[in-house]
């Protein structure tokens, strides 16, 4: 399967797909290659990818996403960045986020990969046709940014 999408030359799309290719360039199960008009990924081996993606998110999202800081009693507290405009809330004494590739990104990794082939919807970003939709497009605003732009 070979995924090709577009530069769109918006900051926050190229800092996407930025993202999605660090996160891939040395992944087993596909190959991929950042273009100046695209990035380009081709899925060699479907379950292997899946299943090296979803590993591979698990352990990225604690450093890209929050920080560490030291509790008043010496436990490790794990917190968001103010900057990342993702909802988040609490398991445990644990920040964790709430969007459903953090929650059970193999499963969801393969609702998306799988759904990808072709079928009567288009993609808005890149084109491509695509069978089944797997979740509404969403931003995310913080209060603390809400509260800035209505300043």
């Amino acid at each position: 399967m070979n995924i090709k999408i577009p530069i769109q030359y918006d900051p926050w799309m190229i800092n996407g797909i930025e993202t999605v290719y660090r996160l891939l360039s040395d992944l087993n199960g596909c190959d991929v290659n950042l273009w100046n008009d695209s990035l380009e990924i081709d899925i060699t081996e479907f379950n292997s990818f899946i299943n090296n993606f979803a590993d591979r998110i698990k352990s990225e999202q604690d450093k890209v996403i929050f920080f560490t800081k030291e509790g008043e009693h010496g436990n490790i507290r794990y917190i968001k960045k103010d900057y990342v405009l993702l909802q988040y809330g609490k398991a445990g004494k644990r920040n964790i986020l709430r969007e459903k590739i953090f929650l059970k990104p193999k499963e969801r990794l393969t609702d998306i990969f799988s759904n990808i082939e072709s079928g009567n919807n288009t993609c808005i970003f890149c084109g491509r046709s695509f069978n089944k939709r797997v979740d509404n497009i969403k931003q995310a605003v913080t209060k603390k940014m809400a509260e800035r732009l209505n300043q």
